[in-house]
């Protein structure tokens, strides 16, 4: 099985994410929505390709394929390595896509 490393700020997203659950639709859903969020991302250990590659994040020029895994609303955009997953971020799939580069960019 394979290590999952978050990223400071990857964890901080989730940290928001539930936040924002818990002030918008109570205690329970946030409960829910945090833990759909840890088991899908804790999938990818033993099923790294579990996601897609994102087409939009990936280059020739850049030696790290960018997926993500789909999570009810929420992208878990990851990197795949020889003995880790390395999660970069958690995106919020109602946000302008056009932002999700930029926003990894500044996470590289």
């Amino acid at each position: 099985m394979t290590k999952i490393i978050w990223h400071p700020l990857a964890m901080e997203d989730l940290r928001m994410t539930i936040t924002y659950c818990q002030q918008e639709f109570g205690k329970s859903i946030a409960r829910k929505v945090r833990d759909k969020l840890k088991h899908d991302a804790s999938l990818l250990a033993s099923h790294p390709k579990l996601g897609h590659p994102e087409d939009d994040l990936n280059s020739e020029n850049e030696p790290l394929i960018y997926r993500s895994l789909l999570s009810g609303m929420t992208k878990i955009v990851y990197t795949m390595h020889d003995d880790y997953i390395f999660i970069h971020l958690l995106w919020n799939t109602r946000q302008n896509p056009a932002s999700l580069m930029k926003e990894l960019l500044q996470r590289v």
